[in-house]
This record gives structure tokens, sequence and C-alpha cells, in this order.
């Protein structure tokens, strides 16, 4: 009897066993699908044809006059993650956002913004959501330009010294940081995933003397594995293709074992 009883609590030991094995296995190929999937549907990488426009949802676009750096791309990826994946944003371009005459659209108002003159600074169809939002010049913001801020207050900013500079003219402002600080949400890569890639961005080698101490410190890496990139980019690149850059670009950052590098929103 003894022994019956002792192989029956073996068989349910071992049932108990094989059924918790194959629930972790389960649980891991689900998690791993869900990963590799979670980015299937940005509107970049599906045919524009085929996608309709998210109602009522805006992205910020770039159109330079004197440089082009992907980075700002960079920053308005961070900006889609909080887009529904399954449909395409209305493209709103920064640099002339007093004149987008679209669609009624929410847009996240994170990255550099021009200062402008005129009569208005943001455009009646756009119902601005202020992030990460960053001035520099002029010192004396137009009241035009003031008064826009006014109506959407308060203002994240995207460093202390923006913050400072509107609250000095009585719009109410905090500190929210830059939004590639979230850049997790989408394009943290696993640590099965991890490369031994050592990225240096725009650092122009023989320019920057700091770059020769940062190589002899690498010395137990593989040197084959040590690349180059910049975030310049050329004009006619269109808006899908900047895009598609800006992300494969993350996807290298993601995997890399260490990124070196003079440019903001690589290191966050």
């Amino acid at each position: 009897d003894l022994f019956f009883t002792s192989a029956k609590k073996y068989k349910s030991n071992l049932f108990k066993i094989s059924f918790l094995l194959i629930l972790i296995i389960i649980i891991y190929y689900a998690n791993n699908y869900i990963y590799k999937n979670n980015n299937k549907f940005f509107f970049f990488e599906k045919n524009q044809d085929e996608l309709k426009y998210c109602t009522n949802y805006g992205l910020m676009i770039y159109n330079y006059h004197y440089y082009e750096n992907i980075g700002d791309y960079i920053q308005s990826l961070a900006a889609l993650q909080y887009l529904p994946k399954n449909c395409k944003p209305y493209l709103v371009d920064r640099n002339r956002i007093q004149y987008y005459n679209g669609p009624n659209v929410k847009l996240i108002m994170n990255s550099w913004n021009k200062i402008v003159g005129g009569t208005k600074y943001i455009s009646d169809k756009i119902n601005p959501i202020f992030l990460s939002y960053h001035i520099n010049k002029p010192k004396i913001l137009p009241r035009i330009y003031l008064q826009d801020l006014e109506n959407y207050a308060p203002i994240g900013c995207r460093d202390t010294h923006t913050r400072d500079k509107l609250i000095k003219y009585g719009i109410k402002a905090y500190f929210s940081s830059c939004l590639t600080t979230t850049l997790d949400i989408d394009y943290a890569a696993k640590k099965r995933e991890r490369t031994n890639d050592i990225i240096f961005t725009d650092f122009k080698f023989g320019f920057y003397s700091q770059a020769d101490d940062y190589i002899r410190s690498l010395k137990s890496y593989n040197f084959n594995n040590i690349t180059n990139i910049t975030h310049y980019f050329k004009k006619k690149l269109s808006e899908i293709g900047r895009f598609k850059l800006a992300k494969k670009l993350l996807d290298k950052y993601a995997r890399a074992k260490l990124v070196i590098t003079t440019r903001l929103h690589a290191s966050l």
C-alpha cells in the first residue's frame, strides 16, 4: 500500500511540474510573438495607399533649409508610440505649423520650435499638446507667440532653460524632459538580442581628441564591431524614408554594446 501511495504522489507531482513547464513555455513564446510584432503597424512600414488616416491625430515632420538631422525624426518616433499603429497620422510641418490647413488634429508639440511672426503661431486646425518643448532664440518672444502658449499652458519643457524663460513671461511651465526618454516603450531590445557593436555617432575622428581615449579604453572589444554613424541625411530623402532611417538607427542603438555620441537623441 505504501508503494502505491508513493507512486500516486509521484505521478501527481510529475503532472503538476509538467503542466507548469508547458505553461512557462506558452508564456515565453506568446511574449516573444508580441514583442516581435509590437512595431508591426507603424505607418511608415506599410503601403501608404492601403492605410487609412488616424482620426484627429497629427505627427511632426521637418522641412529643413540649412541642414538635415535625423534626430528630429527620432523625436517624432517617440511621439508616434502614443498614437494608433494601424493607421497613418496627418503629417504637420514644424516650420509651417501656422499654415496647416488639413483636418483637425491633436499634435504633440515636441522638439525645437521655430519662432514666427504674423498673426498666428499655431493653426486653428491644431490642438497642441506641449511636451518636450524647446526654445533657443530669439531672446524676446513675440506677443502673438506668447498668447498661443498661454492658451495651452501648462507647457512641458525639454529643458530647464525653456521652462525658466516661459515662467519669466508669466506662462505656466514645467520640466518634462525629452520625449525620447520614453523610447523604451517600443524600441527596447531584450538582453538576448544585444550585440557587441560599439557605435560612434557623429564623432569626427582626429577632431575630437577624446575619441582616442575612448578607443584605448575599448581594447577588450573586437575592433571589427566598431562603426561610425551620422545623423545627417540627404534632403531628397522622402518623409517615409526619413522615418525608416530613424527607426533603423534606433534599432542599432538599442542592440549595441556601447554608443559614444555627441547627439542628444542618440544618447537618450
